[in-house]
Formats: structure tokens, sequence, C-alpha cells
């Protein structure tokens, strides 16, 4: 059976952000890569289901709940730095997440390019890649609003949630809050920042490689 990938970016990027992963890709397939219209026209198509085929879903940030909302029959699902309420169910920490929300939401409203900028440095990833100016506000703004929604995981669906120690976007405490009790496996490394599949390539790339083999959609 074919095993085919698809690679969905977080809030802010565009495919540009999987490059440095691209140049180290591994499997037959080359993936398709998905384009959520920050920076150009959207493109968020898969070919029809075919039963000769498996899919596994790589999400960055929003991305990975991109993947979720498909409601595609996928056969694993990789999150990098991933969530499924960004905001968190946890009283405390859904109070202090809600408050950041809204100091985002407020300063992309009066600045997206500043905004941005800011957020690239937070991410740890050169503003060269990437044009603020040209972004697509509306398409940034409707996926900020998604950001307050709240998502289930696929039944009986592999899933693994790779991140950083270091995230300030999606802390380590948002991981817990999400996937904790949940049967996804979670691995960190020391630091990516919010850029993991940008930063590491390699440290994410042997981790997804390991976790399709030990789930059978990879020869051992």
């Amino acid at each position: 059976m074919a095993l085919r990938f698809v690679l969905s970016h977080g809030w802010g990027f565009s495919p540009a952000f999987w490059a440095p992963l691209l140049e180290k890709w591994p499997f037959t397939q080359p993936p398709i890569v998905w384009d959520a219209g920050y920076y150009g026209l959207p493109d968020l198509s898969l070919p029809a289901a075919d039963a000769s085929t498996q899919w596994v879903g790589i999400g960055h940030s929003i991305g990975f709940a991109r993947l979720i909302r498909q409601n595609r029959s996928f056969s694993a699902l990789i999150g990098l730095q991933a969530f499924t309420r960004f905001l968190g169910d946890n009283p405390p920490l859904r109070e202090q997440r809600l408050a950041e929300w809204e100091q985002l939401s407020m300063h992309f409203d009066a600045s997206a390019v500043a905004t941005l900028k800011s957020f690239y440095r937070r991410c740890g990833v050169p503003g060269k890649w990437f044009a603020p100016e040209q972004c697509n506000r509306a398409a940034l703004k409707t996926d900020l609003q998604q950001l307050k929604e709240s998502l289930s995981l696929p039944d009986s669906v592999p899933v693994l949630i790779l991140s950083s120690q270091d995230d300030v976007i999606v802390p380590p405490a948002i991981l817990q809050d999400n996937f904790q009790g949940t049967s996804s496996t979670i691995d960190y490394c020391d630091t990516a920042r919010h850029a993991l599949g940008y930063l590491e390539p390699e440290w994410v790339l042997e981790r997804i490689q390991t976790f399709l083999k030990e789930h059978h959609a990879l020869p051992g």
C-alpha cells in the first residue's frame, strides 16, 4: 500500500516553512504541501480517497487543527507544536491564554505587519522567509479567530505530537492540557522555539519514521 503525506503549515507562515524539512525528505513520494493562503492563493486540495493509499497528515500548530477539520481518513496524524484547544481547558491556564490571545488579536487589528514581525521573532524564524507587508489580512484574521475553537482527535488514529521545551507560543503546558490522558505519543526536543519543522528537520523526520514503523505504516 502506498504511503502519502500532506503538510499543513501554521498561522502566519507559508509553504516555505517546510523548505528545510523537504530538503531532507526521506520518503519515496514527495508530500502534498497545503497553502492556507496567508501569502497567496489558498490550496488545501487532496486527491480523491483511494483504497490503495495510506495518508499521513503532518501539521504545524494550527495546521494540525486544519488537518482534523479536513475529516479525512488519515492512517496517522503528526502534530508539530500542535493543539486541539489553543486556549486550554484548565481554568487558570485558559484565563491566561485568553488574555494573551486578546492582546494578539488587538495588536493584529492595529498593525498586522508589526504583529507578524514580532511573531516571527518569538517563533525563532528569520523574517527573510516571509513578507508581512504582502500578507492576506482577512485569511490571517479568520484563522486567528479559530484559535478559540475546540477540536477532538479522530478515533483510532495514531497521533504523534512533537514539540520544544522552549516554545512560548504553544508551551508544554498546553500539550499536557490537550493530550494528557489520550493515546497520543508526545516527545520534546530542548530548543526549537515555535519552529520545530524549520529548525530541527532531522530530529522531526527521525521521530516520524520511528513512529510510523511502530504503527506498521512503514516497513521495519
